[in-house]
């Protein structure tokens, strides 16, 4: 092929054109441009781009109470339903537990009797200190121990005959010895020392006359002595062998006698010490504080046994632990057999907090860590009509966690979110409610924009 060579001097238009001056405008436009790209690569250079890390998450009540059952049983009653308001105490459903509510009242009654019981030993006690019947006949609670303190009155007034009838033995006891005494020291020095008003006295004056008796005896024996020497002696000496066998068997009988009331004597003040009213007084009131510390031991360990039944039916009872709204997790009717450790019920409490789980995916968790802000996207309520709100990361877990579903990995966490109301452009209030997803926007490290325009245009080694 051949070339055509042309001289330039024949290109009359190229040649203008090559000779021509830039129009001014053009110079501008280059000018302006090259100041643009210089103003970006300065801009991006210094100015700084927030990386987030989106995941998505879950509104939840800062604090719910979850209730599961502690005993296995059949539903008795319901009084809720899902979504109803309640107030802390109020009966949420009662399990089947008539056997314990028997066995309270059976405790309940023996306290009220032992309970009773004490105050009536108090008041036994009280009348029988004061000597006074304070208990009411008629009363069917007090009429046992009305009669109670007149059996105590009664064998009172029986110790106290009984006493006075051993007082007046004991001296008349004394009164004896005192006069077989003086009767034995009569008869000793020979001097009648006892009153003449007293049997005594003629016994002494008896004794006295039988020595006399005696001795004129033994007198008259001697005397006719001398006579009938031989035969007499004899007779005299029969005399007064028989003058001392009497006075010996007398004194002996005497000293019996003494003895014998010496020792009744004894047994008399033994008695006298075994009957005393201030004793049996004394042992009554004993033995009335013993059954009192007895009943109130009792009343210990009765108190005991009914505040355990009392616990045990609480756990048949079921009641709302917070002011709330009910949600039922599992649904039940009256009749149905529910096992113990079975969720029944979740109480979302009035006006709590709320705060967000999070569910971050494996690859973003490098970039999260506690205390780091968020931004929420409600998906109910459209970001750009209704706007954002904030939070901040308050824990993380420490390990990954594996959807059975998926197969992915992800990491859990927990973070506030401001429990405030949205406004949309038409001034509508809306309020964010438990269960909402949110698109969570996790604020993470700032980087330079020119690094990161340069890594999207994968330019950035």
């Amino acid at each position: 092929m051949r070339e055509i060579v042309q001289n330039i001097e024949e290109l009359t238009d190229s040649r203008e054109l090559l000779e021509s001056k830039p129009h001014p405008i053009a110079s501008v436009s280059v000018y302006i441009l090259l100041l643009l790209i210089i103003s970006f690569l300065i801009w991006s250079y210094f100015s700084e781009k927030e990386i987030v890390v989106k995941a998505n998450g879950i509104i939840r009540p800062y604090k719910e109470f979850i209730i599961s059952n502690k005993v296995t049983g059949n539903v008795e009653k319901i009084y809720v339903t899902d979504g109803q308001k309640v107030k802390k105490g109020d009966v949420l459903y009662v399990i089947e537990h008539k056997n314990l509510e028997l066995q309270k009242s059976i405790l309940e009654k023996q306290l009220a009797n032992k309970i009773s019981e004490v105050e009536n030993l108090k008041k036994l006690k009280n009348s029988i200190q004061d000597g006074k019947n304070y208990f009411d006949k008629s009363s069917e609670n007090e009429m046992y121990y009305y009669y109670k303190y007149l059996d105590f009155y009664i064998n009172k007034k029986a110790i106290e005959s009984q006493l006075y009838g051993i007082n007046v033995q004991a001296q008349n006891i004394d009164n004896i010895l005192e006069n077989l005494k003086n009767l034995k020291k009569s008869i000793d020095q020979n001097e009648n020392k006892i009153n003449n008003d007293t049997s005594y006295y003629n016994q002494f004056v008896d004794y006295q006359m039988n020595i006399n008796q005696r001795q004129d005896k033994i007198e008259q024996l001697q005397n006719a002595l001398t006579q009938k020497y031989y035969d007499a002696e004899n007779t005299v000496q029969n005399a007064k062998d028989d003058l001392i066998s009497y006075q010996n068997q007398y004194m002996l009988s005497l000293k019996s006698n003494i003895e014998q009331n010496e020792e009744k004597l004894k047994e008399i003040k033994a008695n006298l010490n075994n009957v005393n009213v201030e004793k049996f007084t004394a042992d009554t009131i004993a033995q009335i504080e013993d059954n009192i510390y007895s009943d109130e031991k009792e009343i210990e360990k009765l108190k005991g046994e009914l505040q355990n039944i009392n616990l045990a039916i609480e756990d048949y009872i079921i009641k709302s632990p917070a002011n709330g709204k009910i949600d039922m997790i599992t649904s039940i009717k009256e009749g149905d057999l529910i096992q113990s450790g079975l969720e029944m019920v979740k109480i979302i409490p009035d006006n709590s907090e709320y705060i967000v789980k999070l569910y971050i995916p494996n690859k973003d968790i490098a970039d999260i860590k506690v205390g780091q802000k968020i931004k929420y996207h409600i998906l109910a309520l459209p970001y750009q009509e209704y706007g954002e709100l904030s939070g901040e990361i308050v824990k993380l877990s420490i390990d990954s966690r594996l959807d059975k579903q998926s197969g992915l990995n992800y990491y859990e966490a927990e973070a506030t979110i401001d429990n405030k109301p949205l406004y949309n452009r038409k001034g509508e209030k809306k309020n964010i409610k438990v269960g909402m997803i949110v698109e969570a926007h996790v604020i993470g490290h700032r980087e330079k924009m020119l690094y990161y325009l340069l890594e999207q245009l994968n330019l950035k080694d």
